[in-house]
């Protein structure tokens, strides 16, 4: 079989036992220590004519030349971002704040694959979890390596910690709690509070900075009050039971009833992120079905008021006066509709003044939508000027990763060296000073600019077009008629209906109501 050995073609482990003369449980060992590069294709390994052929190079001369020696294993690199072991590997992506994360994957004792975003400071991790977790700073693949490897290691204990149990069930027992694991060692039994630990750590501190301690706070909640079941025992009907007896409290107390089921809400949102986390293969924790889907309380839809003109004054007045980084920011949410994230998260990368685009990459939609400008606009002429004035500065000249950014700002907490705007708690202190209504958000600037563009003759489709909404019911959520569009209605209606005998007083020709029979 050897003479027919083609490279371009992939062998199961008998036919590789085959073409290499040895047993098929050595030629899975070579496969497990990385000496013979393979894939798995469904639940069977399946390896190249080209790395068979090369495994034979390699014998005939004793020498290997892996990418990088782990050990006994090989490590081979299998593309820009991505390397690969016998039973794992490893791979780097860049995030929606352009920060370098790693990922690495493995299969478990189950043969299913599972896969892991890394912490990139091991600071944060508990104690008890670094007993059978060597977590490191992952920066290159190597650390990447020892952090694959940390998790193999944790996957023998596993299987180590169930056998452990049958027979000395105290010292299981300690293995079994360091693990987070209870003792049947499978999915099903990770408890909740490891669930919500494990997304924490692994996901929302990685993937939202800026909400870690609201996401803290919200984790500690939950432990309170369900931490200790497995999180497979939770079910949509005591979640129902749980808010309907807060909101039962509520009323007996006289608190704002509304404000508690907003809380929530809000709770339950992002109960429900963690258990879609759990269920989309983020770790082997036996959720298959979302308890908290259908269990949030209905809330009655707020009607937001935009600003007024006189508001919107006020707000350009203090900011002017007291935060001038400001004008800009609110100048763009109010023209563009921008959402917050949008507009602190906005790259000079995606403002092309050449063909007058703005480009909105980090939205609420997850696709990115793009604001048209031309050298006539107001919007075109701020940006032209701030590039303009940004053009001189240097990485060097920012702190905490602001270089790149457009709406930038002197820090003086940083010897006023450049950084990110604060947007909303620098907003909070202008609308505190411009004396606005609490109710009336950052966001209000999107209903603003809407009703803005609405009542001045814009189509509700080019509205829609402008906020990226994919229906055009949602787009009239923020469309809001002012009292002189309102009037206009009325008058336009009137030059189309004969009404002029009414404007007479009491005359003959009053208009009469049409007599029944």
């Amino acid at each position: 079989m050897t003479e027919d050995l083609k490279l371009q073609k992939s062998y199961k482990v008998k036919e590789v036992s085959s073409i290499l003369n040895l047993k098929p449980q050595t030629v899975l060992e070579r496969i497990w220590d990385g000496k013979l590069p393979a894939y798995k294709d469904e639940k069977e390994w399946r390896i190249m004519g080209s790395d068979i052929e090369a495994y034979r190079e390699s014998l005939r001369s004793k020498k290997q030349q892996p990418v990088f020696q782990g050990g006994t294993m090989k490590v081979v690199k299998t593309g820009k971002r991505s390397w690969k072991t016998g039973c794992g590997g490893f791979s780097y992506f860049y995030d929606s704040k352009g920060l370098k994360r790693w990922k690495i994957w493995w299969y478990d004792s189950k043969d299913k694959r599972k896969f892991k975003h890394m912490n990139t400071d091991d600071s944060k991790i508990p104690e008890k979890v670094k007993i059978v977790r060597t977590w490191h700073q992952v920066t290159n693949e190597k650390e990447a390596f020892i952090a694959l490897k940390a998790e193999l290691e944790r996957e023998r204990l596993k299987a180590f910690a169930k056998k452990v149990a049958r027979y000395d069930p105290d010292q299981g027992e300690k293995l079994i709690e360091a693990l987070g694991i209870e003792e049947d060692g499978n999915g099903d039994s990770i408890k909740l509070s490891n669930l919500m630990d494990n997304w924490l750590e692994n996901y929302a501190k990685l993937n939202h900075a800026d909400e870690g301690k609201s996401a803290e706070a919200v984790v500690r909640y939950w432990n309170g009050i369900f931490g200790k079941k497995k999180a497979v025992e939770l079910t949509r009907g005591e979640l129902q039971r749980h808010f309907i007896a807060e909101q039962k409290e509520a009323t007996d107390t006289g608190k704002d009833l509304n404000k508690v089921k907003a809380t929530q809400k809000q709770r339950g949102t992002m109960l429900m992120g963690i258990y879609n986390w759990a269920i989309d293969e983020m770790g082997d924790y036996g959720v298959k079905v979302n308890p908290v889907k259908g269990a949030l309380p209905k809330l009655k839809k707020r009607e937001r008021e935009p600003f007024t003109r006189e508001e919107l004054q006020l707000l350009f007045e203090k900011a002017k006066e007291f935060y001038p980084h400001m004008l800009p920011v609110q100048a763009f949410a109010a023209i563009a509709g921008a959402r917050i994230g949008e507009v602190k998260n906005l790259r000079w990368e995606n403002v092309n003044l050449e063909e007058g685009i703005i480009k909105l990459v980090d939205t609420k939609e997850g696709k990115s939508k793009t604001i048209d400008i031309d050298p006539d606009c107001k919007l075109y002429q701020m940006f032209s000027e701030m590039k303009k004035s940004q053009q001189k500065l240097t990485e060097r000249d920012f702190k905490n990763g602001g270089y790149g950014h457009v709406f930038i700002y002197q820090n003086p907490r940083f010897d006023y060296k450049w950084s990110r705007i604060p947007i909303q708690d620098h907003f909070l202190e202008v609308k505190k000073l411009a004396g606005i209504d609490e109710s009336k958000t950052f966001h209000t600037f999107r209903h603003t600019a809407g009703s803005m563009a609405s009542n001045n003759g814009a189509s509700s489709k080019a509205v829609q077009a402008m906020y990226g909404h994919s229906t055009i019911d949602m787009t009239q959520h923020y469309l809001h008629a002012s009292r002189e569009a309102k009037l206009n209605v009325v008058k336009t209606a009137e030059k189309q209906v004969n009404i002029r005998f009414l404007l007479n007083g009491q005359s003959d020709r009053t208009a009469r109501l049409p007599q029944g029979n």
